[in-house]
């Protein structure tokens, strides 16, 4: 069943070899361009006491006092290939030292961009790919362009959105018509991410720089819901992110506009589509039906400062509502400025996720609020050195099960060598 309802790594590589065959002989004929690069990043952490999620805890981030102090931050790796000139091919694929990983592809997509039509510009692309919806996670790897750890909104959007199929999108470049307008029309299909919203109910909001894989699964922490009464004992003990389960196609629809290159707002629809009351009995896992509305803002206050906000609401639910059934909200507020080779920023995350099924032992509700600041000395083209702080304040009622407390105030702190080549 695994083997059938997986639309990750296998798809993607079919569905891009089968593409780039029937492009290939006109690649030839241009001149076949390619290029591999990649970021490597070391990172010293002075870590949080509670559990990580990534060892069956609930802490919003990825290290715990249990680990070592020194990581590998980021191994990111990304391969793009110009098969002619409307189609291309990128792959991305991450390393780290925990959850007893090898490499694993994240992202992988073959791009058609054709010469714009009377000015006006199409783009799509296909495969398996996070959704374009983050205005920060504009580094190569959909790695944070203002902070090492992204929001909690595009935290959970690259590790629960992933999804196989096609994103298209058609754009009337203002420079085109001179204007100082510009404005796009988006959409896509796809399929695979089923399990939407599990991390989400039974973890909540967090907030890393960790890309997961197409074949990680995450390990749920040992919550009383899942050994008492209800369905959720029958649940796996961890999240398979990539899976599909009912057969459905999910979609997206959005526009953006733009005025030259200091206000971008974007607005996305976003519906998985899922079928709330379908269950993949040999995996363990519902099928949840995941649906939200998305805004975002990018302002230049100045050319070297930038005012960047997201806001995301919506709801999930798996078992039909009755097994489980929340309300989820997050939005943040940053600024960064540059000053030569320097870089500073700070943002404000606020989130909350609300409990509305009636599920015996298993309350999912959970509300909080975080600062990050961050600094970034950029030595060279290839080599900078970072700082972040991190403050979360949080509560959630997953904590008052385990230890009997629910509010904690969790720190930490990172300091990051990274090289990209």
């Amino acid at each position: 069943m695994q083997n059938i309802n997986k639309l990750g790594t296998l798809s993607s590589a079919l569905l891009i070899a089968a593409i780039s065959n029937s492009v290939v002989g006109q690649a030839n004929a241009q001149g076949f361009r390619h290029k591999l690069q990649g970021t490597v990043q070391i990172n010293y952490v002075d870590a949080a006491n509670e559990t990580s999620f990534l060892e069956g805890g609930i802490s919003p981030f990825r290290y715990d006092n249990q680990d070592s102090n020194v990581h590998l931050g980021q191994l990111h790796l990304n391969y793009r290939a110009n098969l002619s000139s409307a189609f291309s091919v990128s792959v991305d694929a991450n390393h780290y030292d925990d959850l007893d990983h090898t490499p694993d592809i994240t992202q992988a997509t073959i791009r058609y961009a054709p010469l714009p039509i009377n000015g006006y510009r199409l783009r799509v692309k296909a495969g398996t790919f996070i959704p374009a919806l983050s205005i920060e996670n504009t580094k190569p790897g959909w790695l944070s362009n203002v902070s090492y750890s992204s929001s909690a909104v595009n935290t959970w959007i690259g590790e629960e959105l992933k999804s196989s199929g096609i994103e298209a999108s058609f754009t009337r470049p203002g420079r085109r018509f001179r204007s100082p307008w510009s404005w796009t029309i988006n959409g896509s299909v796809f399929k695979g991410n089923d399990t939407a919203g599990t991390l989400l109910a039974f973890r909540g909001w967090a907030i890393h720089d960790r890309v997961l894989g197409l074949n990680e699964e995450i390990p749920l922490a040992n919550l009383p819901g899942f050994n008492g009464p209800s369905g959720l004992s029958m649940h796996t003990r961890s999240a398979d992110l990539i899976e599909e389960i009912d057969g459905r196609w999910g979609f997206s629809a959005g526009a953006q506009v733009k005025y030259l290159s200091r206000l971008d707002v974007r607005f996305t629809r976003y519906d998985n589509n899922g079928d709330a009351i379908a269950r993949d009995f040999r995996e363990e896992q519902w099928a949840w039906d995941t649906k939200f509305n998305h805004v975002a803002v990018r302002y230049g206050i100045s050319p070297k400062t930038t005012f960047l906000s997201q806001f995301l609401r919506g709801t999930t639910e798996a078992g039909n509502g009755w097994l489980v059934k929340l309300d989820f909200e997050a939005y943040y507020v940053g600024i960064t400025h540059k000053e030569g080779d320097h870089q500073f920023s700070l943002r404000y995350d606020n989130f909350s996720a609300t409990d509305l099924d009636g599920t015996p032992m298993s309350d999912n509700d959970s509300a909080g609020k975080s600062w990050t600041a961050f600094y970034q000395y950029e030595a060279s083209d290839q080599v900078s050195l970072g700082i972040e702080f991190i403050s979360v304040s949080d509560s959630a009622q997953h904590r008052l099960a385990l230890s009997g407390v629910a509010d904690a105030t969790q720190e930490q702190i990172t300091a990051g060598l990274t090289y990209r080549f």
